[in-house]
């Protein structure tokens, strides 16, 4: 792998997107990472991993309320930060996930009314209301 450039981000990230089982292990791909190297990417892991909900809460069909454009860019954000041989590659400690940290942050800025949106909707899911 090579320091993906923004096309080839988006090119994989559509294909990605409509092929479900693809989408599925990529989560989980991403998922493992995340959880391996917590501790150095702990400014961002929250977020990552709300991100990687939304993404498979989408894939199994539990919730569809997504646009497309926030869809292939956090397959995007998850593709990027999958590369270990991005712009500062990973191996690098102390430094390997700041431009991980960066580019998940511009997403998850760009994506945030959709993620909040998600997030209320799994909050409800987890805790329904009480009737009666």
């Amino acid at each position: 792998m090579d320091v993906p450039s923004l096309k080839n981000l988006q090119q994989r990230a559509l294909r990605i997107v409509q092929d479900p089982e693809h989408l599925s292990k990529l989560v989980q791909e991403a998922d493992a990472k995340a959880e391996a190297h917590q501790s150095r990417i702990e400014k961002f892991w929250y977020e990552l991993k709300g991100l990687l909900r939304l993404l498979q809460a989408y894939v199994t069909g539990r919730y569809r309320d997504v646009p497309w454009k926030t869809l292939l860019t956090a397959v995007g954000a998850v593709l990027y930060f999958l590369n270990p041989l991005d712009l500062i590659p990973d191996f690098i400690y102390g430094f390997g996930y700041i431009d991980d940290a960066l580019v998940v942050g511009m997403v998850l800025g760009s994506i945030r009314k959709d993620l909040d949106k998600f997030n209320a909707w799994e909050k409800f899911v987890k805790n329904p209301p009480k009737v009666g």
